[in-house]
């Protein structure tokens, strides 16, 4: 397991790439596998606020599925939603909400 020291220069390192705004996916890939090992298995509450932790994974399942396909039906949404203790509903929400802040996204769909 990561000290934490390694898991906070990592997580300045994820910090960084995004506000260079790029999408380094496979970092946040890794992540993921740092927080289900380390403290994400829990029951939320249905009114607890997302983590930081939380909401990276949502930004790496928002990079990984088609803003079209994001819904609570979607496997891999169901398969998330159960590792980090929120509901399908709750984490596609999520996403869609991270969707709302992606200035790329409006021209996305118009184009499509």
């Amino acid at each position: 397991m990561a000290s934490e020291k390694e898991l906070k220069d990592y997580d300045v390192y994820l910090y960084k790439l995004v506000l260079d705004g790029q999408q380094y996916v496979q970092g946040i890939r890794n992540l993921y596998c740092t927080i289900s090992l380390w403290k994400i298995r829990k029951i939320a509450d249905k009114n607890e606020k997302w983590t930081r932790d939380e909401t990276l994974v949502a930004l790496y399942l928002y990079y990984i599925i088609p803003f079209q396909k994001v819904s609570k039906d979607n496997p891999v949404i169901q398969e998330y939603a159960e590792i980090l203790g929120r509901t399908p509903s709750a984490l596609g929400m999520k996403i869609g909400n991270l969707g709302r802040l992606d200035p790329t996204l409006k021209v996305k769909i118009f184009r499509d």
